[in-house]
């Protein structure tokens, strides 16, 4: 099975722009409660300034597999729920620098964002461990800018729309929008080189 690369997105192993990548993993936290506050974690490098969720199918964004099926080739390109937040820089502290650093970020759903996800999909689309095989996680994060700002991008494959022997199906579009309405029912976290450096409520963030 082969992966194309999307422009900012990579599922079988996460890539940061900047230079920055890592194989997907579950270092995110072993502590994966629901937050109850804004943000937990005072030393957050940045705040979101603006969220939107969206369903993207298009491999120029989350990329494509290519698979053997039947003795032909055959490209999969995954519908992917895919975030993008605007975030503003706090501090003088850079979230990161390319090349040395590792950065992994994930969202932890509540219990409903995680039982709608069971429902619609059949499997905690947000889990490492539970989500269905050929289905990935894509984060890309932007430079900040002079004025402190900069973009965090981050998706999750939910199947594709071609018959295939190895990649789920994707939901009709009606089910697949009654997960993206709950999208935001779950908290960000963001840790660097193994420890965890954010943990940000999404609930109050309005699209």
């Amino acid at each position: 099975m082969i992966k194309i690369a999307g422009i900012a997105f990579i599922s079988v192993s996460l890539l940061l722009t900047g230079a920055c990548s890592h194989k997907e993993s579950s270092s995110v936290t072993k502590n994966e409660k629901e937050t109850t506050n804004q943000q937990t974690n005072k030393k957050a490098p940045f705040e979101i300034t603006e969220v939107k969720v969206t369903l993207v199918n298009d491999k120029h964004i989350v990329g494509s597999t290519i698979i053997r099926e039947k003795g032909k080739s055959l490209e999969l390109v995954p519908t992917s729920l895919y975030y993008k937040f605007k975030i503003k820089q706090t501090g003088n502290k850079k979230m990161y620098n390319a090349g040395e650093d590792n950065i992994d970020v994930k969202i932890i759903p509540n219990k409903e964002l995680k039982s709608t996800s069971k429902d619609i999909l059949g499997f905690n689309v947000y889990s490492d461990n539970e989500r269905a095989g050929g289905l990935g996680r894509g984060i890309g994060i932007g430079d900040f800018n002079k004025s402190g700002e900069a973009s965090l991008d981050l998706n999750y494959d939910l199947g594709t729309t071609v018959e295939n022997s190895q990649m789920p199906l994707v939901p009709s579009k009606d089910k697949l929008e009654k997960l993206r309405q709950k999208a935001l029912k779950g908290t960000l976290v963001i840790v660097r080189n193994h420890k965890e450096i954010a943990r940000i409520n999404l609930k109050p963030l309005k699209e």
